[in-house]
């Protein structure tokens, strides 16, 4: 897959499977922070719903589809995260109370139920990242309860966290868990050495 450094041959045996539909209806990302577990979500969304033929795993990265899921600009791929991320990125504090933003609300949750009741727009799946998945607040774990026992057939949920026994453990028995390794420093030295050409 491209540019995610160290995981490749787990990543490319979950490309395969994606390409042939052979995908679980939920996936937990989880390993230690800033390992690529967003990039490999990402990355999974675009094997899913990329447009270019023969499909590859992570992508072509240049189809309209791989292009509008890089910007998060695709109708199929929806990233549900804190309401204090949402806010930090657009730069604005006022307004929200600050405790009720450390967490993903169930509204957020109602809100992906809705959406995932929808058939695609664009895309094959409809692909939602609940990044991080452990910061679900009580009530939205019980309602994102709900969607892992009836999952819409056209749905794939990626729950991403460094922390995964912070889940109820009734939702980590619905989805498959897909634990990622610390990756070695030559590894990762040889990496940006063929990425910026050093």
């Amino acid at each position: 897959m491209r540019d995610v450094i160290g995981q490749r041959r787990f990543l490319e045996k979950l490309g395969e499977q994606a390409i042939r539909g052979d995908v679980a209806h939920a996936y937990e990302l989880s390993g230690p922070r800033s390992i690529g577990k967003n990039t490999v979500a990402l990355r999974l969304a675009q094997t899913l719903n990329c447009t270019a033929e023969p499909r590859i795993a992570g992508g072509c990265g240049a189809c309209v589809s791989c292009m509008k899921i890089e910007k998060g600009i695709h109708p199929d791929v929806l990233m549900v995260t804190r309401l204090v991320d949402q806010i930090e990125q657009r730069g604005k504090r006022e307004g929200e109370r600050k405790a009720d933003a450390k967490l993903i609300s169930i509204e957020q949750i109602r809100a992906m139920q809705q959406d995932l009741a929808l058939r695609p727009l664009e895309g094959r799946k409809r692909v939602v990242v609940i990044d991080d998945a452990a910061d679900l607040s009580e009530h939205a774990e019980v309602a994102l309860l709900k969607t892992l026992e009836e999952p819409p057939i056209h749905a794939v949920l990626l729950l991403v966290t460094p922390t995964p026994a912070r889940l109820l453990e009734t939702i980590r028995s619905r989805i498959q868990p897909l634990p990622f390794r610390a990756v070695p420093r030559d590894e990762i030295e040889a990496a940006l050495a063929k990425r910026f050409g050093a």
